[in-house]
């Protein structure tokens, strides 16, 4: 878990966003963390997600790959890596 809260796996993949929340694979889907711990919200999928990461032109979609599925959802915000 992250500063001690949410339902999130220890050591699942994180992804930092551009405006330091955290987005960590959890067992119901990916949970959105601020940086003081506060669980924000979750993205919902039916499968385990095992990975994720941001991608396309403006790094503002999130991929999370699950079990036997590739989801693409566009966000409201990039990855902390990436530059336009």
């Amino acid at each position: 878990m992250i500063g001690g809260r949410g339902g999130g796996e220890e050591n699942g993949p994180r992804r930092r966003t551009a405006s330091r929340r955290l987005q960590q694979r959890a067992a119901d889907g990916v949970h959105v963390i601020a940086p003081d711990g506060t669980l924000l919200g979750k993205v919902l999928v039916p499968k385990r997600v095992s990975n994720l990461c941001f991608g396309d032109r403006f790094g503002s979609r999130l991929f999370l790959c699950a079990s036997t599925t590739l989801y693409a959802l566009f966000t409201a915000t990039r990855g902390a890596t990436w530059q336009c």
